[in-house]
């Protein structure tokens, strides 16, 4: 990972919430990927939930 953003937010046990983001890719045509993790708290402990990732093809 090259720029990792961390985003930090509390829900409850049966609360969804949605996080919108932008990506400015290169203006060069290409295929790039975007990965985000998905995880959570617990005892002071990082748990981990999910991989999620999209393709983006400029062309």
């Amino acid at each position: 990972m090259d720029n990792p953003w961390i985003i930090s937010m509390s829900i409850e046990s049966d609360e969804t919430k949605t996080i919108l983001y932008y990506a400015l890719v290169p203006d060069r045509p290409d295929k790039y990927n975007l990965q985000t993790e998905v995880g959570y708290m617990e005892n002071g402990s990082y748990n981990f939930y999910q991989d999620l990732s999209i393709d983006i093809v400029v062309e």
